[in-house]
């Protein structure tokens, strides 16, 4: 990754740690984990959900969820009540030195912070005026390929119209990953079956990828329709991004597991 992070950097992050991590039940090994830490302070960077941390304003409770109190942050916290029990919710620190109990509520909020994510509810949260511009080029192309449809047909809530774009569009993107996922692995000597399949699947990625550009485009708009840059010093700074090689960290643990 380069020393400027944009959302496009997020997108891939985000498609690297699910499809090749999550959804093949590695969720759990180093490699995953390292991704999952890089891909919540990107998050946090891009202001796709607010920091959980207390600030100065803040009661010392030890409640991970306060929906009681008005604040920038406060429709996450909310949210949070919705996918966790209050019990699980509210863990009750008692002990400042209980390093397991901190530990779980840092695993809880990790894990909310990725489904706000993948789950959109992100959206609501947003201007969407931001997203008229998107929305304006939406209808033109829908206007264009379905001609039936009359103005009425077009004017659902356009927070709706994003979310519903932007989930469609991740859940096919996903799709798209892994079958134009660059093959990997080791072969020892030459398999020509091996290598065939490899050449014709290669064919295949090669006509798909450039089609996937706009696909990109689209939901880097959502993520991020101001097109921030963002340093790589200041995301390892303010946001507590590992900076580790991760193609080391790969090849330790293949090494180890195969």
């Amino acid at each position: 990754m380069s020393e400027i992070v944009t959302a496009q950097d997020l997108l891939l992050k985000y498609l690297d740690y699910h499809c090749n991590w999550v959804q093949c039940n590695f969720g759990t090994a180093r490699p995953a984990q390292f991704r999952e830490q890089q891909l919540v302070a990107m998050l946090k960077a891009f202001g796709i959900v607010p920091s959980l941390d207390k600030t100065d304003n803040e009661t010392e409770s030890n409640d991970l969820v306060q929906t009681e109190k008005s604040s920038d942050n406060n429709s996450f916290r909310v949210w949070l009540n919705k996918i966790f029990s209050p019990k699980e919710l509210r863990l009750t620190v008692s002990d400042e030195d209980d390093k397991l109990a901190h530990q779980r509520v840092e695993n809880m909020k990790r894990i909310a912070i990725l489904h706000y994510f993948t789950k959109n509810t992100f959206l609501a949260e947003r201007d969407i005026k931001a997203y008229l511009p998107l929305m304006d080029q939406a209808i033109d192309v829908v206007r264009k390929e379905l001609t039936s449809l009359n103005e009425t047909d077009m004017r659902l809530p356009k927070h709706y119209e994003v979310r519903w774009l932007y989930g469609k569009l991740l859940s096919f993107r996903m799709e798209m990953y892994k079958v134009t996922y660059p093959w990997g692995g080791m072969l020892e000597g030459l398999s020509v079956g091996y290598w065939y399949s490899h050449i014709l699947a290669t064919e295949v990625q090669k006509q798909i990828l450039p089609h996937l550009a706009t696909i990109d485009q689209v939901l880097c708009q959502i993520i991020d329709s101001y097109d921030q840059e963002i340093s790589m010093s200041d995301l390892m700074e303010k946001y507590e991004y590992p900076y580790v090689d991760l193609e080391d960290i790969d090849r330790e643990w293949r090494i180890e597991n195969w």
